[in-house]
């Protein structure tokens, strides 16, 4: 080997995300197209990422409650509030993630069988008796509910 350090070359992953930079454009909120200069990083990774659970809220809908796990991998749900009438439930998660989630109810008198069983891929589902007021759903599996993977279900 000589004296010289050798020049490692960009793996593809390292090329791709390069190419993805350069893509995004300059002007933000505000600007116009013809300014430039910097534009600070929490800008670009705000219009390149959406927040976890940040989706439409889930709605019960004769019954039937969907709250699903986020397909991409992240720790969370699509969507971080649900609302449903008071009475009985069936709560369903569908994950497509591979990673093992579930769904379970805490708060207002949840019983502790308002969980559907652990799956990492499919979809799981629980029947509940709701009366109105708020509970937290959530993922019981290892970290996930303190990585984010929580919401709020209101009854009315």
């Amino acid at each position: 080997m000589s004296g010289k350090a050798q020049r490692r070359q960009p793996d593809q992953r390292q090329e791709a995300v390069r190419l993805q930079v350069r893509l995004l454009p300059h002007a933000g909120p505000g600007e116009h197209e013809g300014q430039r200069g910097p534009q600070p990083r929490r800008r670009l990774l705000a219009t390149a990422v959406q927040a976890p659970g940040a989706g439409t809220p889930a709605v019960e809908a004769g019954g039937s409650l969907e709250i699903d796990a986020d397909p991409s991998g992240q720790l969370a749900y699509l969507t971080n509030k649900a609302t449903a009438k008071p009475g009985s439930v069936t709560i369903k998660m569908a994950n497509k993630s591979g990673i093992q989630h579930n769904i379970a109810l805490e708060g207002n008198g949840a019983p502790a069988s308002a969980a559907s069983p652990i799956i990492a891929s499919g979809v799981a589902q629980f029947h509940a008796t709701l009366k109105p007021g708020s509970y937290t759903f959530y993922c019981q599996v290892d970290s996930h509910r303190q990585a984010g993977m929580v919401g709020t279900l209101v009854v009315k």
